[in-house]
């Protein structure tokens, strides 16, 4: 207890001391003295850091068996999907549609390598072979670059083809690289686009086509503007599939119709019979088909989807950015073009004057009119219309389309129901599942 007071009164003291007013001796700020001549700073030169060691990768352990024979990725020959071993000793299983199927540890059991799932239960074995692996079914996997998957609509369009034609050969459009794209066998004008990685997938019954169709006829109902093109490019459509697919095509459940400035488009989404594939699945596929007027050329731009019901929409999309690309163009415009100014009367071979009299005759330039007994209506140019013997006016083709015949509609989604869309299937969306 002694000492601990005198520590407080000798620390009591020296603060005391320190106290100016109490020493009774004046401080002055400091500096007391002269001060020296002042100098600039002088900083130390930055030294380097040593360098780093460099870094050593660990050698392997040399207790675990060496197993860079199986690193790498491996493709599945019978079945779409790889399975990747990392030297981490890991292993990955994916699907060609990007879905992960299983994850674990590999061990060396032997001459095989040995997968397990993270909670350790066994999934397969696998053996080096002549060419690639084998697993313990027997089935073999080939080593690949890249895990190669199907298209998707967010895949790049990466790659460049055009139309093998005389025509069209300087018409180009792009499209990914997950995919083929080659001149159709039977098709003009035509290139044909499938999935490299479709064997043994629902995308093996898919499909994109696209070719430069010939038509006639439709051209004087293209020139008056979108109200009356839609029916018409609708009978086109409706004409086009018939031409392609005859029967096959079983139902078509809309349409959506665009004026885009440059072309008209109409979009038809359909259900067609499995025979389109020889031989076919089980089950009817579904089909989109887009065409395209670019004016009096001739062709019409046509381009059709087809896949099981699970995944026509996804080609619908890709086929979308495939024809965004398309660098065909035509100086034509979809605005209403001017019809021949209207007579005063009728025909210098008839009696223009004889009212309640309704015929067909041709002016100067061989248009074709319709003198209705009252006035004269413009009916077509005479490239695409004649007068017949039986005084009836016909189309040049002689295909005699009546457009009140097809019926057409836009209030719909094609995607909400499709089990409803092909009354014979009740649940179409159940075929195909590969999972």
């Amino acid at each position: 207890m002694k000492i601990i007071k005198r520590a407080l009164l000798l620390l009591l003291a020296l603060a005391f001391c320190f106290s100016a007013a109490a020493c009774g001796e004046k401080k002055e700020p400091l500096p007391a003295d002269e001060p020296d001549i002042t100098e600039a700073p002088y900083d130390e030169p930055d030294v380097p850091d040593e360098p780093d060691e460099p870094v050593v990768p660990d050698e392997p352990d040399p207790d675990l068996p060496d197993i860079s024979a199986f690193v790498g990725i491996w493709k599945y020959d019978s079945t779409p999907c790889y399975v990747v071993i990392d030297p981490a000793r890991v292993w990955l299983a994916e699907d060609v549609y990007g879905k992960e199927l299983g994850a674990g540890i590999v061990e060396v059991e032997d001459d095989s390598l040995a997968l397990y799932m993270e909670d350790g239960r066994y999934v397969s074995s696998l053996k080096r072979i002549v060419g690639g692996l084998s697993d313990s079914d027997g089935d073999t996997l080939t080593a690949a670059d890249e895990m190669l998957l199907l298209p998707t609509p967010n895949d790049p369009l990466t790659e460049t083809t055009h139309f093998e034609s005389d025509v069209f050969s300087a018409v180009t459009l792009k499209y990914p690289r997950q995919m083929t794209a080659n001149k159709h066998p039977t098709v003009s004008n035509s290139v044909s686009f499938n999935a490299i990685m479709e064997n043994g997938t629902d995308d093996y019954y898919s499909n994109i086509l696209v070719h430069f169709a010939k038509i006639n006829g439709f051209d004087p109902y293209m020139t008056q503007g979108a109200a009356l093109a839609q029916p018409y490019m609708k009978i086109m459509m409706d004409s086009l599939a018939e031409s392609m697919y005859g029967d096959r095509v079983l139902k078509c459940i809309g349409t959506d119709f665009e004026d885009c400035g440059n072309y008209y488009r109409i979009i038809g989404y359909l259900w067609m019979d499995s025979s389109v594939y020889n031989p076919g699945p089980s089950y009817p596929l579904r089909g989109t088909m887009e065409v395209r007027y670019y004016g009096p050329t001739g062709y019409a731009l046509v381009a059709f989807a087809l896949a099981p019901e699970s995944r026509i929409q996804n080609y619908f999309e890709i086929c979308n950015n495939i024809m965004a690309t398309c660098n065909y163009v035509n100086n034509w415009t979809t605005a209403p073009k001017p019809v021949p100014a209207k007579p005063t009367g009728g025909s210098s071979h008839s009696d223009s004057g004889d009212y309640g009299t309704p015929y067909y005759w041709y002016d100067e330039d061989g248009d074709v009119w319709y003198w209705n007994g009252y006035e004269n209506e413009f009916i077509g140019f005479g490239d695409d219309y004649y007068i017949d013997d039986d005084g009836n006016s016909y189309e040049s083709n002689d295909w005699g389309w009546d457009y009140d015949d097809y019926d057409y509609y836009d209030d719909y989604d094609p995607w909400s129901d499709p089990g409803d869309g092909w009354d014979d299937w009740s649940d179409p969306g159940d075929y195909g599942d590969w999972y």
